[in-house]
């Protein structure tokens, strides 16, 4: 699933919440390359009539998503909604897992590690316990777990 919008007679690819994906809206327009803080990106059509959008890499175009242009309703996400949410062989269920992206980057906080990515440049602390965890979501998220 993704979210297309019309502004101003203009459609975009508006998913800027999926993992480390675009910052930025991307024009709805295949076959041109568009920058974004996170990379270059292409939509194309596939002769199946879906689209996919890549990311350009040093030497290869590396697909980030699929799709198609049929509306759908959100019944039809339930199923894999719940794997992703339950069962034990999702990313999601296989440990903590924090993200948020910043006007410079990104941070993310796992159960074992804490990665800042600022202006393109990456660092990554380990994570020694369940406290050090709890401090860092609260100074970096402002979260506050209960246990």
């Amino acid at each position: 699933m993704v979210i297309i919008v019309s502004v101003d007679g203009k459609e975009y690819l508006t998913d800027v919440g999926f993992g480390d994906f675009i910052a930025e809206p991307l024009l709805f327009e295949t076959d041109i390359e568009q920058i974004d803080r996170e990379g270059t990106f292409m939509i194309t059509k596939a002769d199946d009539g879906s689209f996919k959008v890549a990311k350009k890499n040093v030497d290869a175009w590396v697909p980030e998503c699929l799709f198609g242009d049929k509306a759908r309703s959100l019944s039809e996400f339930a199923e894999m909604c719940d794997f992703q949410q339950y069962s034990p062989d999702s990313h999601f269920t296989k440990g903590k897992i924090c993200s948020l992206m910043t006007e410079t980057g990104r941070r993310t906080l796992t159960d074992k590690a804490f990665i800042q990515t600022v202006n393109g440049k990456r660092t990554e602390s380990a994570i020694g316990s369940g406290d050090e965890f709890d401090r860092i979501l609260k100074k970096e998220f402002q979260i506050t777990r209960n246990h």
